[in-house]
């Protein structure tokens, strides 16, 4: 029998072009919530968080935003049968850091001290130019226990919250990063920065909050990665296939801009979701026929029910495929963000039927664009291949310049491959 497609909840259509936009969807006992902003779902963000005529009066600007954030992710929950007690994970992305001590406030009210793994970064551009805030949250059916540490366990499934080279305790600091993830100053040789500060947080943060969460790096299943400056991408590829060995994550790396991570002199952050050691469900590599963004990055991963997909660019191995770059003795008569992401989604179609999925069981699309002119762009393209199915997607902007010459967009998907 054929499992039911994921149930999309509270679908909106947006702005004068019609945007189609899946506020949440569940799939099995997982809920959804991605690109969550304080909107009206009409006109952009709403005119009671903006407050024009009277910005100063009542709870400060980023309290109103965060507070309806919270509002919406409640509706969604509600639609998907489930409460905030069943957050597993957060991810936060701020256009100020001005708003981050406010919303903070308001997620601590909200969720009663609860607090499920979090990443948080900030970002130079949202999808609507006068949010502030913005975030996706996945949810459990199930009752999600809380480690004792940075972690959420729902079933054989462990999300880590987003880890970097805080100093911690009592650990010697510099500039508070943990001075052991540094190199000396003055120092020439005792290594690069990026790679002293990438090896601290794989070994001495993510690796032994697995362990005591019941699971190790082998058990990885998805990674998202946040640095900021794309020139150090070589070295963590280095880093991160000696930590892995024949066993890396499907992974995807987002560049950010410098002073983005929690600290301002961290270089790079880490989230994670592994299966616990002891886990029934196995993990599953998925290899297909299609360029990956960067060698040894595994198409994707299957664990359980969900297919992670390494973060995807619509390159070949020589660069940008030729079907998006654009003819200079033409330049106007073509749409990069259409191109890009049609050979994209050619990409993920190519390895979901690997999988025995498909792209109508989409669950999470995060879009991290060097322009977001080619938002809407890159929307026809998920048109044409899902037709009237509503995406959950979100788009950011991430600084420049890209990793591989002229890809402008990068997609993170999540995709429900029921068994």
């Amino acid at each position: 029998m054929t499992t039911p497609l994921p149930q999309i909840l509270l679908p909106v259509e947006l702005g004068p072009g019609r945007v189609r936009y899946a506020r949440g969807i569940r799939a099995g006992d997982w809920i959804f919530a991605t690109g969550v902003l304080a909107q009206d779902f009409r006109n952009g963000v709403a005119a009671a968080v903006l407050q024009s005529d009277r910005p100063l009066v009542g709870a400060p600007r980023y309290e109103r935003e965060a507070a309806l954030l919270f509002d919406h992710l409640t509706q969604v929950l509600d639609a998907g049968g489930a409460g905030l007690d069943r957050l597993v994970r957060l991810d936060q992305y701020y256009r100020e850091v001005g708003a981050v001590a406010s919303y903070q406030r308001v997620r601590n009210r909200r969720l009663g001290g609860r607090m499920p793994a979090s990443t948080s970064v900030l970002v130079p551009e949202l999808l609507l130019p006068d949010a502030a805030i913005e975030f996706h949250a996945i949810a459990h059916a199930g009752t999600p226990v809380a480690g004792p540490g940075p972690w959420v366990t729902v079933g054989d499934f462990i999300f880590l919250t987003g880890q970097f080279a805080a100093a911690q305790g009592d650990e010697p600091a510099r500039d508070g990063i943990a001075s052991a993830a540094t190199v000396p100053p003055g120092s020439f040789w005792t290594g690069d920065p990026l790679r002293r500060e990438a090896e601290f947080v794989i070994r001495q943060r993510i690796e032994p909050a697995l362990a005591r969460a019941g699971s190790s790096l082998r058990q990885v299943v998805k990674a998202q990665v946040y640095l900021t400056d794309a020139q150090d991408i070589p070295t963590f590829n280095q880093v991160w296939a000696d930590a892995f060995g024949a066993d890396v994550p499907a992974t995807t790396i987002v560049t950010v801009p410098p002073g983005a991570i929690g600290l301002p002199a961290a270089r790079l952050e880490i989230n994670i979701v592994a299966l616990r050691d002891d886990a029934r469900t196995p993990k599953q590599v998925i290899e297909a026929d299609v360029a990956p963004a960067y060698p040894g990055h595994p198409a994707a991963i299957r664990a359980g029910d969900l297919l992670f997909l390494s973060g995807l660019m619509a390159n070949d191995p020589e660069g940008l495929v030729p079907e998006a770059r654009t003819d200079q003795r033409q330049p106007h008569f073509s749409a990069p963000g259409d191109a890009q992401a049609a050979a994209i989604l050619t990409k993920a179609d190519r390895i979901c039927a690997a999988a025995g999925t498909g792209l109508d069981r989409i669950v999470r699309i995060q879009q991290f664009h060097q322009d977001l002119g080619d938002f809407h762009a890159s929307h026809a393209a998920w048109r044409r291949r899902t037709g009237d199915r509503y995406p959950p997607f979100s788009a950011l902007r991430v600084p420049g310049p890209p990793p591989i010459t002229g890809c402008g967009l990068l997609m993170d998907l999540w995709v429900h491959a029921p068994a």
